[in-house]
């Protein structure tokens, strides 16, 4: 099951693999992406958990309505 959320105007998609692993893709504007390629690890991945967390709240607030 892959869980894609849409915000802002972008896509972060996410992908599972085998194990606890996963793919992602985020499709982001070049001015963004640069700015993700330039994080570090750790704070790639509280970005893409910020980003993920809100994007789900959305949803489900949308879905509430």
């Amino acid at each position: 099951m892959a869980d894609e959320e849409a915000a802002n105007g972008e896509i972060l998609a996410m992908l599972p693999l085998p194990g606890s692993r996963m793919s992602m893709v985020w499709a982001a504007d070049e001015a963004h992406a640069h700015e993700l390629l330039a994080l570090s690890p750790e704070a790639l991945a509280a970005t893409v958990m910020q980003a993920a967390t809100g994007a789900v709240a959305a949803g489900s607030a949308r879905c509430a309505a």
